[in-house]
């Protein structure tokens, strides 16, 4: 051992970006050959105890590479007299200052650089010298890959491919790695399109913000792009500004000035390709959210106000496949804007033309009031059997689920009771004991919870009785009147309150979509309002 010459040797390894390159074209442990050579190296120096040290991640700055700055902070100290690398570029080839900050600490305790090319002693002036035209020559080296692949990425960028370095692939898209082109994914695709379509039409017809949108995928429980259950705004803003939704390509943006911190370019150094990938989001869209983040909120570029507080349908229309509740969304179609009513489930195809559903009830509330008596008796009873059958199954359901928190209560309870019995044999201490006994009992409330909320929602679910004479005609007098104001009513927010009136709400469904101009044929199921049966329903 020649620990008198060296003294403590640190091992440091890392990859080269040539070592990167290798490993992407053939597979192959760069950084384990590494070590094995270094290691045979040192042997044959008579080197035979150093300590190692291994770099996973890759950085040009000594801020990027987290165990050589550990490493520089122990020389420093005094724990290594010598540090052996494959090559003086493995120490640094970036900026200057990290290059001078390294020199000094190597300077400063007498540090030796032992290398497969020979041992650099910068006390000495001859050594010190190559040791500067070694790392002159990699900086050099590296100043010119970086110019070659910048050059390479802007050339591909003008081509309209995806070029990383900044530019993550969006979300929504995935990258064809033999033509470098964006092209859609389908699955998270529908979510761009729902964070564009609560921006600009918003819930319900109410405008949204990126804060909202975010609270409102959250209540959806729609996932992140990174898997959390909670969106950030600022994921939000990227996205409806990123014109890659609409098709294009924009490089060459930003560039960084330290980790962390970049700034954006002069407009005339950027790189943008319109139509470059197919889009998710049709152009105009696209651009009417730019307006609207300009500050045009409540126009459009034509001038027209598109959003609306209260639509005539908000807050009633609940998709049949799904249960959930459904929104109205605009549409480019042929240079005109359509209204839809979109499921809020991904992937749902039951979307409707807002107009023809509010047809389909009015023409269905026009046939109902068209009942005679007995007519109106028989059907709004069969409503009533049907909501009854459905209440009868969720019952059962409940009941079951009850019987299953029962029993495991009483699972609980018997290894409350086991515990305790190993507490009086000894086999658990006081302390052990308690901490069980802690966790059961906890389970216990749990369970009980879950039992009381099941055991409310039973009740609540009882059973209606059918309607007699009296009520249906209560009823039927009730829905002549409201569909009468309805007639005249002259705002949204009118007719809605009118419907609001009737429905607690409407289940909706497409069973075949319309055609030019034959409408769709709908399934509609009403779920009336208790106060319908009210007599001189007093409307405000």
């Amino acid at each position: 051992m020649k620990e008198a010459e060296y003294g403590r040797v640190a091992l440091y390894i890392r990859r080269s970006r040539a070592d990167e390159t290798r490993e992407k074209q053939t597979g192959e442990d760069t950084l384990t050959a590494q070590l094995v050579y270094m290691e045979d190296f040192l042997k044959r120096m008579g080197i035979d105890e150093y300590k190692i040290y291994k770099e996973v991640q890759s950085g040009s700055t000594i801020e990027d590479r987290p165990v050589f700055k550990g490493l520089l902070e122990l020389i420093d100290e005094g724990h290594f007299q010598s540090i052996a690398v494959k090559e003086v570029s493995r120490i640094t080839r970036g900026a200057h200052q990290d290059l001078a900050d390294i020199e000094l600490i190597f300077k400063r305790n007498r540090t030796k650089v032992i290398t497969d090319t020979g041992t650099y002693d910068l006390n000495d002036a001859s050594n010190a010298t190559i040791f500067d035209i070694q790392t002159f020559t990699s900086r050099q080296e590296l100043n010119q890959y970086r110019a070659r692949v910048k050059s390479a990425k802007r050339a591909f960028a003008m081509m309209g491919k995806w070029m990383p370095g900044g530019n993550a692939i969006p979300y929504g898209y995935t990258l064809n790695k033999k033509t470098r082109k964006l092209e859609v994914l389908e699955e998270t695709a529908d979510i761009i399109r729902l964070i564009y379509s609560l921006y600009l039409d918003g819930k319900d017809g109410k405008g949204m913000g990126d804060k909202a949108i975010s609270s409102e995928l959250y209540r959806m429980k729609i996932k992140s792009p990174r898997g959390s259950d909670k969106w950030d705004a600022s994921v939000i803003k990227r996205i409806l500004t990123n014109p890659a939704y609409c098709g294009d390509v924009l490089f060459n943006r930003t560039e960084e000035l330290e980790k962390g911190k970049k700034r954006a370019r002069p407009e005339d150094e950027h790189v943008y390709v319109k139509d470059a990938h197919e889009a998710i989001i049709e152009r105009e869209v696209w651009e009417d959210a730019q307006e609207k983040r300009k500050g045009n909120s409540t126009k459009n570029r034509k001038g027209r106000n598109t959003f609306q507080a209260i639509s005539t349908l908000t807050g009633l229309i609940k998709c049949k496949n799904c249960k959930k509740h459904m929104y109205k969304s605009s549409q480019p179609k042929n240079g005109e804007t359509i209204a839809l009513l979109r499921c809020r489930t991904l992937g749902c195809n039951n979307n409707i033309m807002y107009n023809a559903v509010e047809k389909a009830i009015i023409a269905r509330l026009n046939d109902i009031v068209g009942m005679n008596k007995e007519e109106f008796s028989i059907y709004i009873n069969e409503i009533i059997r049907t909501e009854n059958h459905l209440n009868e199954f969720q019952i059962q359901h409940r009941e079951a689920q009850l019987l299953i928190i029962q029993k495991k209560i009483e699972k609980a309870k018997k290894r409350l009771r086991a515990a305790q019995e190993m507490r009086e044999d000894g086999e658990y201490t006081r302390e052990e004991f308690l901490i069980r006994k802690k966790e059961i009992e906890s389970e216990v409330i749990k369970l009980r919870s879950q039992e009381q909320q099941i055991s409310k929602a039973s009740d609540e679910a009882s059973a209606s009785k059918e309607m007699d004479a009296e009520n249906c005609e209560n009823v039927l007098e009730n829905l002549t009147e409201i569909l009468d104001y309805y007639q005249k009513a002259k705002t949204d927010e009118r007719r809605n309150g009118l419907l609001s009136a009737i429905f607690h709400e409407v289940e909706v469904k497409k069973i075949k979509p319309g055609f030019k101009e034959r409408p769709p044929i709908l399934e509609l199921d009403f779920v009336l309002k208790d106060g319908i049966l009210l007599k001189n329903l007093v409307l405000s």
